[in-house]
C-alpha cells in the first residue's frame, strides 16, 4: 500500500515517530502535501548528532523557506563535533525564528561569544526554555544574563546559577532549574524564590561551613529533587526536606558520609517527605569503621519498611578503600566495577533491570568477571584502566556490546591486538578512541586491526605518555593513514609534526584539541581551500591547550 493512499490524520501519527530532521530529510522533499503535513508541526530543530554534510543541507532548506524557520520551536545547537554554533549564526540569526521557545548551546566556544553578547539580549526575553551545558565560558554568558529581566522563562540548564550569592537572572518563575553546583546556602535560596519549581537538579552540592542549619518555614512545590554529588553533612539535608513537603521523587548521592543511619533517613521521609514515592540514592564512605560495620548498616535497609511498605531493595559493595550502599535500579549514569571484598547483590530485582540507567562503565580489574549478577545493557562508554580482559567472550556476558560506542583504554600496559581487534567486530558501533599513543603505535603492524580502527574511529584522543617523543616521519605518517576519517582529535602529546602535516593526511577533520608546541609553523589556509578558527586558553597545569576548527 502506498503511502499517498493514507489519510491525513494517519500519515500524521506517523510522522510524530519521526525526528525534525527526518521529516525534513525525508518526506518535505517528496511533495507539497507532505509539506503541508510537516507545516502542521511545532519543530524541534536538534543538530547535535549531525554532521556537517547533513547541517549544511539543512541549513540550506531553512535559508530558502522562511515559513519552516516560523515553524521551529526548540533549536539545539552543539560545538562537540565542529564549530556548529558559528556556523549557524554566520548564516542565521536567533531572530529570524519568531516561535522559537526553547535554546540549547552545547560546549560554547571562545569565538562564539561575541555572536552570542548580540544574539542572545535579542532572543531570551522570549524564551520558555534556556540550556546551556558543557561551557568553559559560563561567566561570559551569566553577564549576558543579568542583563535580561524575563518572566517567561521556565525551565533553564546553567553551570553557574550564583555570582557573589546572588543568582543571575530572574528565578521567581521557574518550573524546572539544572546547575552544575551550588552550597546549601544557594540551595535555600532557591527554593526562597523559585515559588512555581517543580523540578530541581544539582549537580554537587558543596560543603557549606556558613550554613546555620535552622530550618525555614516557608515550603515549595518541589516535585523532584536530584542530586549527583552530596559533599556536605548529611544533617544539613534536614532542614531542606522540611520546606519540600510535596516531593515525589528523590535522587541523590552522598560522597565520603561519616554517618549511615537507616533510621535518620526513615524518620526523615515520614515526618518530612509523606508524598515522596521513588527514593533512589547511593551512600558513599571511606570511614574504616563504617567499612568494618558494613552488614549491619546494610541490615538496617531491610526491615518491612523498606522493602514491604515502599518496595525500595538496596544493595551493597565494599572495596579495599571504599565501600557503597545504594537503591536500585542504580540511578547514577556511571558505575565502577573492581575486585571488591564483599557484595549483596539484591535478588528481588531481574539483573537486566538493575543497571539500565548506567550508561558509562570503567572496568578496573578482570576479577569481577568471576561473577555472575551483573548485567549491563546499555553502556555507551566503555572504560579499562590498570589493565585489560583477556578474553571479548567474558564482556559479551556482562555487556551488550553493540551499544558502545566509546572505548578508553586508560591502562598504559601493553595491550592485545587481537583482543582490541575481537572488541571491534563485536561492538560494531564504537566510533570514539581513547588511548595511550605508544599502545597505538605499538598496533600498527596488525593490518586487520588497522583497517577496523580506520573504518570505525571518528574521534580519537590521544593520552599523555611517559614514553620518548615519537619523532621517526614514517611512524607519525603510518598513525595518521590509520585515522584517515578521524574527524575529531584530540592530543598534548608533543608530537614532532606539523599542523599541515596532519590537515593532509586527516582530510575530514573539523576539530583539533592539541598544545601549543604542537603548531610548529604558520600555515595558508588557501592552501587547503579551509578556513580556520583558533581558540587560545591560559596555561593550566603547565600546558597551554588550543581549540582549532576547521571550517571546509
Amino acid at each position: 500500500m502506498s503511502l499517498e493512499l493514507l489519510p491525513n490524520e494517519l500519515l500524521i501519527e506517523c510522522l510524530k515517530y519521526l525526528s525534525t530532521f527526518e521529516m525534513l530529510h525525508i518526506f518535505y522533499p517528496l511533495n507539497i502535501r507532505f509539506q503541508s503535513l510537516i507545516y502542521s508541526f511545532q519543530l524541534n530543530m536538534s543538530f547535535h548528532d549531525v554532521d556537517q554534510l547533513k547541517f549544511d543541507s539543512l541549513c540550506l532548506l531553512l535559508s530558502s523557506n522562511t515559513e519552516l524557520q516560523q515553524r521551529i520551536h526548540s533549536l539545539q545547537l552543539s560545538n562537540e563535533n565542529f564549530c556548529q554554533i558559528h556556523l549557524f549564526l554566520s548564516k542565521f540569526s536567533f531572530t529570524d525564528f519568531s516561535n522559537l521557545q526553547s535554546l540549547t548551546l552545547i560546549q560554547i566556544a571562545e569565538h562564539n561569544l561575541s555572536d552570542l553578547s548580540l544574539e542572545l539580549p535579542c532572543i531570551l526575553s522570549q524564551l520558555s526554555s534556556f540550556h546551556l551545558a558543557d561551557s568553559q565560558y559560563n561567566m561570559d554568558i551569566n553577564n549576558i544574563l543579568l542583563t535580561i529581566e524575563s518572566s517567561r522563562l521556565r525551565a533553564l540548564t546553567i553551570p553557574k546559577l550564583f555570582i557573589r550569592n546572588q543568582p543571575v537572572c530572574n528565578i521567581t518563575c521557574l518550573q524546572y532549574l539544572t546547575i552544575f553546583d551550588c552550597n546549601s546556602s544557594q540551595l535555600h535560596f532557591i527554593l526562597n524564590y523559585s515559588y512555581q519549581l517543580k523540578y530541581l537538579k544539582v549537580k554537587h552540592i558543596l560543603q557549606d561551613y556558613q550554613f546555620n542549619g535552622e530550618p525555614m518555614q516557608t515550603t515549595t512545590n518541589l516535585k523532584y529533587l536530584v542530586i549527583d554529588k552530596y559533599t556536605d553533612d548529611l544533617f544539613n539535608l534536614e532542614p531542606i526536606f522540611r520546606r519540600i513537603p510535596n516531593l515525589e521523587c528523590l535522587n541523590i548521592s552522598a560522597r565520603d558520609v561519616l554517618v549511615i543511619e537507616a533510621s535518620q533517613w526513615q524518620n526523615w521521609i515520614v515526618n518530612f517527605l509523606s508524598n515522596l514515592k521513588i527514593f533512589r540514592f547511593q551512600l558513599h564512605f571511606r570511614d574504616q569503621q563504617l567499612m568494618n560495620n558494613i552488614e549491619y548498616l546494610f541490615n538496617e535497609f531491610q526491615n518491612d519498611f523498606w522493602l514491604k511498605e515502599r518496595q525500595w531493595y538496596t544493595e551493597y559493595l565494599l572495596a579495599d578503600s571504599y565501600g557503597l550502599i545504594y537503591s536500585i535500579p542504580y540511578f547514577l549514569n556511571s558505575f565502577r566495577i573492581q575486585d571488591s571484598k564483599s557484595r549483596f547483590s539484591s535478588k528481588l530485582m531481574k539483573n537486566s533491570d538493575k543497571y539500565s540507567n548506567i550508561h558509562q562503565l570503567e572496568i578496573i580489574a578482570d576479577l569481577w568477571m568471576d561473577e555472575n549478577d551483573y548485567y549491563f545493557s546499555n553502556i555507551d562508554l566503555l572504560e579499562f584502566s590498570y589493565e585489560y580482559p583477556i578474553s571479548v567472550q567474558s564482556l559479551k556476558d556482562y555487556i551488550n556490546l553493540n551499544h558502545v560506542k566509546q572505548l578508553k583504554l586508560n591502562a598504559d600496559d601493553k595491550i592485545n591486538s587481537s583482543f582490541l581487534l575481537n572488541l571491534l567486530k563485536h561492538a560494531p558501533n564504537i566510533s570514539t578512541l581513547s588511548i595511550h599513543i605508544h599502545l597505538v603505535m605499538s598496533l600498527l603492524n596488525n593490518d586487520e586491526l588497522c583497517f577496523y580502527l580506520n573504518t570505525m574511529i571518528k574521534k580519537l584522543h590521544l593520552i599523555q605518555s611517559s614514553v620518548a617523543a615519537i619523532s621517526n616521519l614514517s611512524t607519525i605518517s603510518k598513525l595518521w593513514q590509520t585515522f584517515s576519517n578521524v574527524e575529531y582529535l584530540n592530543y598534548t602529546y608533543k608530537l614532532q609534526d606539523s599542523l599541515i602535516s596532519i590537515l593532509q593526511f586527516l582530510p575530514k577533520i573539523s576539530r583539533i584539541d592539541a598544545h601549543t608546541d604542537n603548531i610548529l609553523e604558520c600555515f595558508c589556509e588557501q592552501q587547503f581551500n579551509l578556513s580556520i578558527i583558533i581558540d587560545n586558553k591560559e596555561e593550566q597545569f603547565g600546558w597551554n591547550p588550543v581549540f582549532i576548527w576547521i571550517i571546509r
